[in-house]
């Protein structure tokens, strides 16, 4: 139990991690001057919303996925 409980915290705060890191990218750098040195720690915003866009529209394609095999099973 207690290696359960110490992974769901680790995840949890890789989770809080990368969307703290991910909502910073996103939100806070188009606000930074551009020869500002924290900019070297993040990509291109450009590639940010690539990956959300990816990953959202992943996950449409399975939820769509699931429901046509539910309603093809029915």
């Amino acid at each position: 139990m207690i290696a359960d409980a110490l992974c769901g915290r680790l995840i949890i705060i890789f989770g809080t991690l990368l969307f703290a890191y991910f909502s910073v990218w996103l939100l806070v750098l188009p606000f930074v001057e551009e020869d500002h040195p924290a900019l070297r720690l993040f990509p291109p915003v450009g590639l940010a919303l690539l990956a959300a866009n990816t990953i959202g529209v992943g996950l449409a394609a399975t939820a769509l996925a699931v429901a046509g095999v539910a309603l093809l099973s029915a």
